[in-house]
């Protein structure tokens, strides 16, 4: 698979996972106060639901800005005269230590959504190791992003 390929499959992903999450924090807030205002009658699951997608637009967005090249950095490497070896040594260094703290991460988060596996959210009544589950998949796909080229769109140039 060839990686402007890989590079669609994820664009994809992104596209569907952000308009996706985002329609359905919109969708349940709105149909919240529809429900609250209206019928009298408010839903008991809906901020819990909207939280834990606010939750997952956040984690997978920090990911995919990653992919992108676009977390804000300190550029005063970037303004030192004889900047070549010192910068591509900052950012390779970077890399290394945002991929050890993810890797950190990944094995913390795995350990914590399966802990909380076993407890149930208190109005969805679904297991919180789902919700969890996206700490490991952030972790993971950071890591994949800090060391791939990042991909740059039209419109971010």
């Amino acid at each position: 698979m060839s990686v402007k390929r890989i590079n669609r499959v994820f664009d994809i992903i992104e596209n569907i996972g952000a308009s996706l999450v985002v329609t359905i924090i919109v969708v349940v807030l709105s149909l919240q106060v529809l429900f609250r205002d209206v019928f009298n009658s408010p839903l008991y699951w809906s901020e819990e639901l909207a939280r834990y997608c606010f939750m997952w637009s956040v984690f997978l967005g920090a990911a995919f800005i990653y992919r992108r090249g676009s977390h804000m950095s300190i550029d005063f490497f970037v303004n030192v005269k004889n900047r070549g070896c010192i910068l591509k040594l900052v950012k390779q260094l970077e890399k290394i230590i945002v991929t050890a703290f993810s890797l950190f991460l990944l094995v913390i988060g795995l350990d914590f959504a399966n802990t909380m596996k076993i407890i149930q959210s208190p109005a969805i009544g679904i297991p919180l190791g789902y919700v969890y589950t996206i700490i490991p998949i952030f972790s993971a796909l950071s890591v994949l992003f800090i060391w791939i080229k990042p991909v740059k769109k039209e419109e971010d140039v």
